[in-house]
């Protein structure tokens, strides 16, 4: 089944209906909120980063500027709900919010009433990662790089990303940077996934893991 946004609300971000209300979003009245703001304004930037942490209690009021007290801080732009706060805005202030001392990876996942796609680095430290995307397909093929093997406790592009060349990431950005507007401009002209998709991170990954050999 794929996801389904719907009007039920079991638990949500503190201040989150008043930061609604406050761009206009929501009346206060009808619990239909979370269905039109997530499904019908724009597309959301979620992401987790586990280890990285941004400055401060992090909250989908202040995100907004909708609280003036928020002591919420984001590590360079912050989205400001008019749009301009992009995918590749998210991959930035991941990567200057990370701490080089930890080794967590990190995911941004795009959800629209479209085809949602799903950004992962699936190797340490976003800061010097880059960003591969995953869509559910038909058949979704997953590449052997990223599957731990029984003998060992870490995947092969993990091991090949530490044993990296000094300027590999830097000249990956670049194709990280292509393949975003290569593939938002696929998903704009499709609605739905078809077996196109099925091999979409598999062959980024295998591109990736050249720079690193």
């Amino acid at each position: 089944k794929g996801l389904s946004v719907k009007t039920a609300i079991d638990k949500s971000t503190d201040g989150l209906g008043d930061a609604l209300k406050t761009l206009g979003l929501w009346d206060g009245e009808v619990n239909q909120f979370f269905f039109i703001f997530f499904s019908k304004i724009f597309p959301i930037y979620f992401f987790y980063l586990s280890a990285c942490k941004l400055k401060g209690d992090l909250n989908f009021a202040s995100c907004f500027d909708a609280a003036e007290t928020a002591e919420a801080e984001w590590s360079g732009e912050a989205p400001n709900g008019d749009g301009s706060y992009t995918l590749t805005s998210m991959f930035d202030t991941l990567r200057s919010a990370a701490d080089s001392a930890t080794s967590r990876s990190a995911s941004v996942s795009v959800l629209t009433n479209g085809i949602s796609c799903h950004w992962f680095t699936a190797t340490p430290n976003a800061s010097e990662s880059v960003f591969k995307p995953f869509v559910f397909a038909p058949n979704p093929k997953i590449s052997p790089l990223t599957k731990v093997p029984p003998d060992n406790t870490q995947t092969l592009l993990h091991k090949l990303h530490a044993q990296r060349k000094p300027n590999a990431v830097e000249d990956l950005k670049a194709l990280e940077a292509a393949c975003v507007e290569e593939l938002n401009a696929y998903l704009a002209e499709h609605p739905t996934a078809d077996e196109e998709l099925d091999e979409l991170m598999k062959d980024c990954v295998e591109a990736e893991v050249k720079f690193y050999r």
